[in-house]
């Protein structure tokens, strides 16, 4: 019976992507969780708390629940990852999981249970070409078209040219 069991989870940090690693555009990351279990009953296969459901944010390509691997004993310390995908675009994202009691509650951390564990990533912009770097941006007057101390009359239209050549390493 699931309720003949106390259940309570310390978040203890994160094992793997601290909040708001940057991670490139569609690429796929191990978000991993260190977890204490301070209730009287375990965790993990078999046990009434054994999936880590997705709680809300964004899923970043993660399925809906993630089985518990292993089981974590009664103040035991458990890592649990979820595979996940950035999405394409540029922004911040984030991820929160909640373990789900056998058909029950959803289960948190933190004094009242019921705040999920989350993932927060960067997805950063692509980088402007401008800000190649070691880039060097240069310049050479070459010559130009011979049309000055030409006179043109008041409001008259005109092109003058120049011609440059370019001497860095930037387009």
């Amino acid at each position: 019976d699931p309720m003949a069991c106390t259940y309570h989870a310390v978040f203890l940090g994160d094992v793997t992507v601290p909040d708001n690693t940057r991670i490139a555009p569609g690429g796929s990351f191990v978000k991993t969780w260190r977890l204490r279990n301070d209730g009287d009953c375990a965790w993990g296969p078999g046990q009434y708390v054994h999936t880590l459901v997705f709680a809300n944010g964004d899923r970043l390509g993660a399925p809906d629940e993630v089985p518990l691997l292993t089981t974590v004993p009664p103040g035991g310390i458990g890592d649990i990852s979820i595979n996940m995908v950035a999405p394409q675009q540029p922004g911040t994202y984030r991820s929160e999981w909640m373990l789900m009691i056998a058909e029950g509650p959803l289960l948190g951390v933190g004094q009242d249970g019921q705040t999920p564990i989350y993932a927060q990533i960067v997805v950063p912009s692509p980088a402007t070409p401008t800000a190649a770097a070691g880039c060097q941006d240069s310049a050479q007057y070459v010559s130009d078209d011979g049309l000055d101390g030409t006179t043109y009359a008041s409001n008259m239209p005109f092109n003058k040219t120049w011609r440059l050549s370019n001497t860095g390493n930037c387009t």
